[in-house]
């Protein structure tokens, strides 16, 4: 037992050091494009603050921003989905894998105490296909995993 926990500690070290090195610059890309950035994180009271190679602070609202990568994970601005339908409300989803066109999102869901769980939904040319739940993983997963020249 103490072997696989070891084990899974090295295993989680080793995962947290790649996605640090991630050798591409985080980004910001609003209405006037994609801007890179040596340095983005989460702001206080602006959404995301980002700093330039020179030191100058850049901020964003969260109204501005279409998608952004930070720490490796790429986000996208989409409509919220609620009990498996699409809500008029807009959040950050950060994108997990594609295929064929389609896109798999994580919706992180939180409440005043901070994050209480994720959900999962599938997207093909930014609309809304359907959520991901124990009755359809295993077939999502395959057809996410499978390998084909089309793409």
């Amino acid at each position: 037992m103490k072997k696989i926990i070891i084990l899974a500690i090295f295993a989680i070290a080793a995962l947290n050091l790649n996605a640090k090195n991630d050798p591409t610059p985080d980004y910001i890309t609003t209405e006037q494009g994609t801007f890179f950035y040596p340095n983005v994180k989460y702001g206080l009271t602006d959404f995301l603050v980002a700093k330039t190679s020179a030191g100058i602070k850049v901020k964003f609202n969260a109204d501005e921003v279409k998608s952004y990568k930070l720490n490796g994970k790429v986000y996208e601005r989409k409509n919220l989905i609620k009990d498996g339908e699409e809500c008029s409300k807009c959040g950050f989803m950060q994108i997990i894998t594609y295929r064929h066109g389609i896109y798999l999102y994580k919706q992180d869901e939180v409440n005043f105490n901070g994050r209480i769980g994720a959900s999962y939904h599938l997207f093909k040319n930014g609309e809304y296909i359907m959520s991901v739940n124990e009755s359809n993983y295993d077939y999502v997963m395959d057809f996410l995993n499978s390998r084909s020249t089309q793409e």
